[in-house]
């Protein structure tokens, strides 16, 4: 029976809890009306005597990235937002519930849960509400947690999920222009959180950063200042630089090289990042990771600046949808499962034999965390693919790159992330989102056109007809094979960041028996690096 809640927070953050007796809350946000809330204003959202269905439907309607926890005399409610932007953990006994934003903070639980760590190597994460330890769970995005006192009983319910109806029958003209309107509405909401500060924008070659630094160009926002990083000869930066010269924004450009990453590596921030990976159970993406050391370093980022990033909006727009819905293979993939696409092609980052047991677990755990096992059709398939894709990947990987920014003191927004934005994105037909259409059609000639930034991304390379036949994981196989006898066979794949680079030093410090060529690149490196480090906090409280 539960009998306790204890709640334990980390207040090292550029998003520092607010703490009012027996409520906290930490993050941004908009409220339905319009107004922004942050820092010692987000306890005003949140006053005493709130049931929890006045909770519910308070976080349900919240627009930003936050998590909150609040006591009443009958229970206790803690909840993340729509995307987990700041984790919340527990942990539960006999006689006691643990909670905490941190689970290198309940080191009493410190056991590691072997499946969690193969998702946490092979893909990034932990899936569902697992996390590295066994002891430990997660709230996943959009979920919340409820403690009734007087029965003891906790539970964990989901207040949203990123849920694809694709049922909206109207023109595409129409359709053209309420996506302006709301595109208008984001950015002016990130200009009111920006609130005159400078927006240091992450700009690439693609489209997504691109969309920001135009829409706020257009509503005239000019305290913008862009940076871009890649290699020395990088299109991404060669793209990003023409883009800011012609809106008329400054640029920093970070090349990568053996240096920048060494640097970057053997900082302390590194560590800390890595340590803020672990205890958030997420594996820390480190792409932006030397830029953003090299740039704070040199004074580049203005003070007080707002970090804003173009994270995963072509998921919205339509990238994983199939080009041809009606196709041959599509049906095939419907007809193997989500499951089975999910594992064959997601979970590549390392690629050492699993033993049948440790597949087993994983298969069964994304079975669990799908919201439908065996999808009718190709557009509940895509719904449930990319509830999954949204609740793990993105939140838990892609967005928390994110948390670079934070190690360095900044704050950030997530703009593509809107409330309003990614409702109407699920509510697009698939056959609209196919191949990113509709998406492309409103950049083009609502944003870059009339910008004059209209320059498209390099075409993808079509492999062979052979190279597309043969499932993703007998590819590995068989690259893998190859390099063990000194054959460098699927390298050619441009590396726009030195990504290799970094992989070849970190590989070096590295403590355990780890065989490079078991790495498919840079993520499950650190993924390992990471689990070294967690070994080693873990022999030392033995």
């Amino acid at each position: 029976m539960v009998m306790d809640m204890q709640l334990r927070i980390d207040q090292k953050s550029s998003f520092p809890w607010f703490v009012n007796d027996s409520i906290k809350v930490r993050g941004y946000f908009f409220d339905d009306e319009g107004d922004f809330y942050q820092s010692e204003r987000l306890l005003d959202k949140f006053p005493v005597g709130l049931t929890l269905s006045e909770l519910t439907s308070l976080v349900s309607s919240l627009n930003g990235c936050f998590s909150v926890y609040y006591e009443s005399p009958e229970f206790i409610f803690a909840s993340v937002d729509r995307l987990r932007s700041f984790p919340i953990f527990y942990t539960a006994e006999s006689d006691s519930v643990i909670l905490s934003d941190n689970i290198l903070d309940l080191s009493q639980y410190n056991e590691i849960d072997e499946c969690s760590k193969e998702e946490f190597l092979r893909v990034g994460f932990t899936i569902g509400n697992a996390t590295l330890f066994k002891d430990v769970k997660q709230l996943n995005a959009g979920q919340f947690l409820y403690f009734e006192k007087p029965s003891k009983q906790l539970s964990i319910e989901t207040y949203y999920q990123h849920i694809h109806k694709g049922d909206c029958k109207k023109d595409r003209s129409i359709l053209l222009n309420e996506l302006d309107s709301v595109v208008t509405n984001w950015t002016k909401r990130l200009i009111a959180s920006a609130d005159g500060r400078t927006i240091f924008a992450g700009l690439s070659g693609g489209y997504d950063s691109r969309s920001i630094v135009c829409a706020l160009k257009r509503e005239g926002y000019e305290n913008v200042v862009c940076f871009s990083y890649g290699n020395e000869n990088s299109y991404e930066h060669e793209v990003a630089k023409q883009v800011a010269d012609k809106l008329g924004y400054p640029i920093h450009i970070v090349k990568y090289n053996d240096r920048t990453w060494k640097e970057a590596i053997e900082s302390e921030e590194f560590q800390m990042y890595c340590m803020r990976g672990l205890g958030d159970s997420s594996n820390p993406c480190i792409q932006e990771f030397p830029a953003i050391y090299q740039l704070h370093n040199s004074g580049a980022i203005p003070k007080n600046s707002i970090i804003v990033p173009g994270y995963a909006a072509d998921l919205l727009g339509g990238s994983y949808v199939p080009k041809d819905v009606n196709s041959r293979e599509v049906h095939n993939v419907i007809k193997r499962g989500a499951t089975d696409f999910i594992f064959n092609n997601i979970f590549g980052h390392y690629q050492a034999p699993l033993s049948a047991e440790a597949e087993r677990a994983i298969l069964t755990r994304i079975d669990a965390s799908l919201i439908e096992k065996r999808s009718k059709d190709i557009y509940s398939y895509i719904s449930s693919f990319e509830l999954w894709f949204t609740e793990n990947h993105c939140a838990k990987f892609i967005n928390y790159t994110a948390k670079t920014y934070e190690t360095f003191g900044y704050e950030w927004r997530l703009p593509l992330w809107d409330n309003e934005f990614i409702d109407w994105w699920y509510t697009i037909p698939a056959e609209l989102r196919a191949n990113s259409t509709l998406y492309h059609e409103y950049l083009f000639k609502y944003l870059f056109g009339p910008l004059s930034v209209g320059f498209k991304k390099p075409e993808p390379v079509t492999p062979p007809l052979i190279k597309r036949l043969i499932p993703r994981q007998t590819k590995l196989l068989l690259i893998n094979a190859a390099k063990r006898l000194g054959l460098d066979i699927g390298s050619k794949k441009k590396d726009e960041g030195s990504f290799h680079i970094a992989s070849q030093y970190i590989m070096k410090c590295t403590t355990s028996n780890w065989k490079k060529n078991d790495f498919q690149g840079i993520n499950g490196v650190v993924g390992a690096y990471c689990l070294d480090k967690l070994n080693a906090l873990n022999n030392e409280q033995k």
